[in-house]
Formats: C-alpha cells, sequence, structure tokens
C-alpha cells in the first residue's frame, strides 16, 4: 500500500511540473509577443513607463474618460487629448543612468601594486 501511494503522490507532482512548464511556456510567448507585458531583465522604471503609457492610452482611447478628465480639470477635451499624449512621451522622467558607467567610475583597488 505504501508504494502505490508513493506513485500517486509522484505521478501527481510529475502533472504539476508539466503544468508549471506550459505556464512559463505561454507567459514566454505572451512576453514576447506584446511589449507591455514584460520580461525578466524588465527593471522598474521599465515596468513603470509602460503602466504609464497603458494608462494615458486608455484615457485617449476611452472618449468618456477623456470627458470626465476634462471636465475634472475644467479643460477642453483636446486639450486634455494633447497633454496626454505629452505625457506619454517620457511618462516618468528622464531613465535613471546606466549602472555599467556608475561602475567605471569607482577606483579598482585590486589593480595596484601592493
Amino acid at each position: 500500500m505504501c508504494s502505490c501511494a508513493n506513485a500517486e503522490v509522484l505521478r501527481r507532482a510529475l502533472i504539476i511540473c508539466t503544468f508549471l512548464e506550459q505556464i512559463n511556456s505561454q507567459l514566454e510567448h505572451l512576453q514576447a509577443k506584446y511589449v507591455g507585458t514584460g520580461h525578466a531583465d524588465l527593471n522598474r522604471f521599465e515596468w513603470a513607463v509602460n503602466i504609464q503609457r497603458d494608462s494615458y492610452a486608455s484615457y485617449v482611447g476611452h472618449y468618456p474618460l477623456l470627458a470626465y478628465f476634462a471636465v475634472a480639470e475644467n479643460e477642453s477635451i483636446g486639450r486634455e487629448r494633447y497633454n496626454f499624449m505629452q505625457k506619454m512621451l517620457l511618462p516618468c522622467g528622464y531613465p535613471p543612468k546606466k549602472e555599467e558607467a556608475s561602475r567605471e567610475r569607482r577606483v579598482n583597488f585590486a589593480s595596484f601594486p601592493d
């Protein structure tokens, strides 16, 4: 009886592993197909830019939502559309400096002779 229970546990574990591999494969396919779904090397800034741009595109694309913002800010709908389109250029400001540049500025003490 003990070996049957172990066999059942192993069978279930194999099914779960297969299911997880399928999920990972589907996720990789979506990430390759659509830009906004992210990838493994996506940093926090790029993720925030994607979220902001998606939000602004939704605001511009849905007229009732655009009209709501226009009334709330006491602006015309065309002006709000223009403002959202301008915000899509740099939604989170300038990107942070790359890490490689900051590494090059550091002094490598291992290269100095003793």
